[in-house]
């Protein structure tokens, strides 16, 4: 998946939480807890200068898109019925992500990517 061409794993562990495992980058279970994502587990990341930066998600049937800024320049990928893998910039600073669900209703992330 994704420009790398990584190996995605999605399975749900023994207390039912959702995991996602990308081979040679990263991998987590994520309980729904309450998060401003309830049906999205998400990670963002990784890269160097010479290495692209990527976002993943693991999301429910309820979502209907995710929007993803970096830097305030929209990322663009190809929404796939699985999960969004899209590449950016190495090294951004800022990103945010919105997630519409099927039902209209919509929640937001904002985060700083320098640490």
């Amino acid at each position: 998946m994704g420009a790398t061409g990584s190996d995605i794993y999605v399975f749900r562990n023994d207390r039912d939480h959702p995991c996602l495992v990308v081979a040679d980058w990263i991998s987590f279970c994520e309980p729904d807890s309450g998060a401003p994502t309830p049906d999205l587990d998400w990670s963002i990341g990784g890269g160097d200068p010479q290495t692209p930066s990527k976002f993943i998600a693991v999301y429910s049937d309820d979502v209907a898109n995710v929007r993803l800024e970096v830097d305030g320049t929209t990322v663009r990928y190809r929404w796939t019925a699985i999960w969004p893998m899209p590449s950016f910039r190495p090294l951004g600073h800022h990103a945010a992500f919105a997630v519409i669900r099927k039902d209209g209703g919509r929640s937001s992330v904002s985060l700083n990517l320098d640490g």
